[in-house]
């Protein structure tokens, strides 16, 4: 089940940053941007969930990533939120993929 989660959590990170490759040219995110976080913080809620029920999660680990993908959370659907508007802000959608990068590096770090 674990498995499953994983894999749904790297699609959801690979839509999130196709989402931003489209958001380059408009200066805000796009929808897939949006729901690309969106899904990449539920499929990690999804894998604490599982690793709590294994006993074996890693509290800091968890708390660093929830932290930095509520940011990316945030920005997102504040450039999405704008974007549709018509106020483009490239600097927000250009922060939040540096802090995807982050949580990439976290992953690869320290799980």
């Amino acid at each position: 089940m674990s498995i499953a989660f994983l894999v749904l959590h790297y699609l959801s990170l690979a839509v999130l940053v196709f989402g931003y490759v489209q958001s380059i040219e408009r200066g805000a995110a796009t929808t897939l941007m949006a729901w690309g976080a969106r899904l990449q913080l539920l499929t990690g809620l999804l894998l604490v969930m599982a690793a709590e029920m294994a006993e074996n999660a890693n509290h800091t680990f968890i708390g660093i990533k929830l932290v930095v993908m509520l940011a990316v959370l945030g920005l997102t659907e504040v450039s999405h939120a704008r974007g549709r508007r018509g106020e483009t802000r490239p600097l927000l959608v250009h922060l939040a993929a540096a802090l995807v990068l982050v949580n990439v590096v976290v992953a690869y770090t320290m799980g």
